[in-house]
């Protein structure tokens, strides 16, 4: 057999081969495409899914609604491209010409479309509403998927899902420089009475908690020796410590003690929240031929409050009288007069009343007192104010004083060398922070707030009972009342937040650039003990101390002037104007572009109570919508803006906490979130399916 017959043989066993495997290749390569096919259109229903969940996911709000539901199923039904049920969807088409009426979207169902029992194409199924549910669910099915080269034969359905949770954010970056301290949070109160004077403490008690945020130590009443002292102070001090410790005292970490404006470096203040006078039984008197005065008492007429020594309210007045014993010994009837001066420590408000001589009075024939007619007026005290000094002056136009004679051409005139014969508080954060009320008693009752402080029987059973400013809650409605941040001054909240920021300033108009998480707590103990972390957070570098950060660093020094500035900087960088729009009558909904919305860092109650650098828990997030902060050119304290709410001084920023879900990608979190939650903090929409 020749070469030549042998190739030819060959050739023939090739055109064999390839005449049988040519269909299988075919076959294969059919079915290589139709699968590419199956997985593009699968792929890409993905995206749809996705899309819808996300942009969907992106109109929640809170409060949840009605509303709500329908906003986030019409963005959801855009996004998901045009379907069976939403011909026209503007966004998303599936890809290769595949009609509109082969793809199917069910919102919150437990099966696709191609399952048994079919879910509904409009509306919500069986897992409810997204307010309801706190999350949206999308699921979707192309039906019928032709095959290329198959003819006649189509893939039933191809699945996609997606979901969209509402979760507690837990991790956060871009707060302004502010932490805010939860009164809600107090764990322990405890009171010390004070001679003012001397700062020596003469007597203490712990309180007794009676639920509701009130408590008081009746049980336990303080024995008082009242000898010697002219100004007596009770000094509230509070705990946010879990637990708190058997003792409080002033300086110790998570305790704050008020008066807190009057603290010193140690954190001990030098007057208390509440006051009482102490007297010589034979009355008062600075000159010869001056009269005396012994008790000295406020009064409440009715307006505005209902306790003279102690009230808070967020705006408005208080309505108060001055009583005092006074005795003139060389004059008579008109030929005498007594005046009461209220004024604030913050020099802002000051008034002066005459007083009247009401001989039926309970000081009998030299009781003076506010009556509220003619020059005897009652003092309208603002709120707000911290505390009050009364002091009292008088006039004379007979008998003599310092050995000259008083005429009616030549009055004699006096103030005691202006002595502080009682102090009434008008309670502020800056004064008596989470203190609603407190009231002054001795045995079954008030006290009178006045006491002879010579002589027998000088000592008095004293307790008080307080009542706490409820937790830190959401506003309810466009006449809520404002809260106040005190960003600097004493005792502040302010947080160096930024180490690459250089001052509050660029940290307030920025925000916080780190990224900061949750401290969780674990048998009354956070997860971090931020005292071991170093004081400067230029040394928080991974990967030691990685981001997230449950911790964050107090701001300390001055930075008087850096709040407006810093909160106007911010807004004309937002919104190209100092003073944008104040949207508060919008209420409950706002632009998550609106520049006068902001988020906030939790913390304890207590954590600003300790001086120098220090590190402090992180407890949460909150939003809060600014409604004013100051403008003190000219030495008066004002809103910055026309029509915002003016601060109680130039260091704070004022608003209202508001429910808010942040956008997604700018926190993050892996707990459910409770949107009618009462307790602060914010929501995060997260892809989580």
């Amino acid at each position: 057999m020749t070469a030549r017959r042998l190739v030819e043989e060959e050739r023939g066993s090739v055109l064999v081969l390839v005449a049988f495997w040519l269909p299988v290749m075919i076959l294969f390569g059919s079915f290589v495409v139709d699968v590419g096919n199956w997985f593009t259109h699968q792929r890409h229903l993905q995206t749809q899914a996705d899309a819808a969940a996300l942009a969907g996911g992106d109109r929640f709000t809170l409060p949840c609604s009605a509303t709500t539901d329908s906003n986030i199923e019409t963005t959801a039904r855009d996004y998901a491209g045009p379907s069976a049920t939403h011909t026209t969807a503007p966004y998303n088409a599936q890809v290769g010409g595949t009609s509109a009426l082969n793809v199917h979207v069910v919102l919150n169902s437990t099966n696709y479309f191609n399952e048994t029992p079919t879910p509904p194409q409009t509306g919500y199924g069986d897992l409810g509403s997204p307010c309801a549910a706190a999350f949206l669910d999308v699921k979707m099915t192309e039906s019928n998927l032709p095959w290329y080269f198959v003819g006649g034969r189509f893939v039933p359905a191809i699945n996609a899902h997606a979901r969209v949770s509402l979760f507690k954010e837990t991790a956060k970056s871009g707060t302004i420089p502010v932490a805010v301290p939860d009164p809600g949070t107090v764990t322990a109160a405890a009171v010390d009475f004070v001679n003012e004077d001397t700062g020596t403490v003469l007597g203490s008690s712990s309180l007794t908690s009676a639920g509701g945020g009130a408590y008081n130590n009746q049980s336990t009443p303080v024995s008082v020796n009242m000898s010697g002292v002219v100004h007596l102070g009770a000094v509230m001090k509070l705990s946010g410590a879990t637990p708190p410790p058997a003792t409080l005292t002033c300086g110790q970490p998570l305790v704050l003690c008020y008066d807190l404006s009057s603290v010193n470096t140690s954190g001990v203040p030098s007057r208390g929240v509440v006051f009482a006078q102490g007297y010589p039984g034979g009355g008062y008197s600075t000159v010869a031929g001056e009269p005396v005065v012994k008790r000295v008492q406020l009064i409440v007429p009715g307006g505005g409050c209902s306790n003279a020594y102690f009230f808070y309210l967020n705006s408005g007045t208080c309505q108060l009288g001055v009583r005092a014993d006074v005795a003139f010994s060389d004059a008579t009837g008109n030929n005498r007069s007594v005046s009461a001066t209220i004024s604030d420590l913050n020099g802002t408000y000051s008034d002066t009343e005459g007083l009247k001589n009401v001989t039926t009075g309970p000081f009998g024939a030299t009781d003076w007192e506010s009556d509220g007619t003619g020059q005897a007026k009652y003092f309208n005290v603002p709120a707000q104010a911290g505390a009050l000094t009364v002091t009292l002056s008088w006039s004379k136009k007979q008998g003599t004083a310092r050995g000259v004679a008083c005429t009616a051409s030549n009055p004699c005139s006096g103030t005691w060398s202006g002595r502080i014969f009682q102090r009434t508080m008008s309670g502020t954060d800056p004064s008596s922070g989470p203190i609603k009320s407190i009231v002054l008693n001795e045995g079954a009752g008030p006290s009178p707030e006045s006491y002879i402080n010579d002589g027998a029987s000088t000592t008095h059973s004293l307790w008080v009972n307080v009542q706490m400013l409820p937790a830190l809650g959401y506003a309810t409605g466009v006449s809520s009342p404002p809260v106040y941040l005190r960003v600097e001054g004493n005792q502040n909240q302010t947080i160096d937040c930024d180490p690459n920021r250089p001052n509050l300033r660029q940290e307030l108009d920025f925000g916080c650039g780190p990224t900061y998480t949750i401290n969780t707590v674990s048998g009354g103990t956070f997860s971090t003990d931020c005292s071991t972390w170093p004081t400067s957070n230029n040394s928080w570098n991974p990967p030691a101390f990685a981001q997230p950060w449950p911790c964050v660093s107090v701001q300390t020094g001055g930075a008087g002037g850096q709040v407006a500035s810093g909160i106007e900087d911010r807004m004309i960088r937002l919104s190209g104007g100092t003073c944008p729009a104040n949207n508060w009558t919008s209420y409950p909904t706002f632009a998550s572009t609106d520049p006068r919305l902001v988020s906030v860092i939790l913390t304890p109650f207590g954590t600003f109570g300790s001086n120098g650098n220090t590190n402090i828990p992180v407890t949460g997030f909150a939003a809060f919508y600014i409604t004013g902060w100051a403008n003190t050119s000219g030495g008066r304290v004002r809103a910055d803006c026309t029509g915002d709410d003016t601060p109680p001084g130039a260091d704070y920023i004022v608003g209202h906490f508001v429910r808010y879900i942040d956008t997604i990608d700018t926190g993050g979190g892996t707990v459910p979130c409770d949107p009618t939650s009462t307790t602060l903090g914010n929501c995060v929409v997260v892809l989580n399916q």
